[in-house]
């Protein structure tokens, strides 16, 4: 009752199916069904970003045919997809290859997270080729696992590779 200064819980509809609003400017968020932070959503986001591959020991200098990705942030959750080709190298890295340059730094413990490669041009020897985001970094690590020997840091090599990578993470 807006008369009377009165609150009027879930009573109140803002539009309807033929008269919408166009935009909702909003600087603090939006609570959705209670106003505990659970159904708090404070972030919504689009964009893409540029992806490296460069090795942990000398970070080398990669000649990329392409290199881009994308991503849509829901509050804290990140869900992203990267491609990276790589023609020629026009300095070797070395150490184990890390892919860098990604746009938001995973959240603590409760942000690792890891999935599948799919790869082209990459010798893994057989093995099955994985990526790890480790917590509170902008990188991924990739491994290699091979039958009763675990995990193992996939070296960067001055060769042709190609990467295609989609992934859910929690960020800050």
């Amino acid at each position: 009752n807006t008369s009377a200064n009165s609150a009027r819980g879930s009573a109140i509809d803002l539009g309807h199916g033929t008269a919408q609003f166009r935009h909702i400017h909003l600087s603090g968020g939006v609570y959705f069904g209670g106003a505990n932070s659970y159904n708090h959503l404070d972030e919504y986001e689009e964009g893409t970003f540029t992806p490296i591959i460069q090795g942990t020991s000398s970070t080398g200098s990669a000649n990329y045919a392409n290199n881009y990705g994308r991503y849509i942030r829901i509050g804290q959750m990140l869900h992203w997809q990267l491609y990276i080709g790589i023609n020629s190298w026009a300095s070797s890295p070395s150490g184990s290859l890390r892919i860098r340059q990604l746009p938001f730094t995973s959240l603590g413990a409760q942000g690792e997270t890891t999935g599948a490669v799919m790869h082209n041009e990459f010798d893994t020897g057989g093995m099955t080729l994985v990526y790890y985001w480790a917590s509170n970094v902008s990188e991924m690590r990739m491994y290699y696992v091979r039958d009763n020997a675990g995990w193992v840091q996939h070296p960067v090599t001055n060769e042709a590779m190609n990467f295609y990578i989609t992934g859910t993470a929690y960020v800050q």
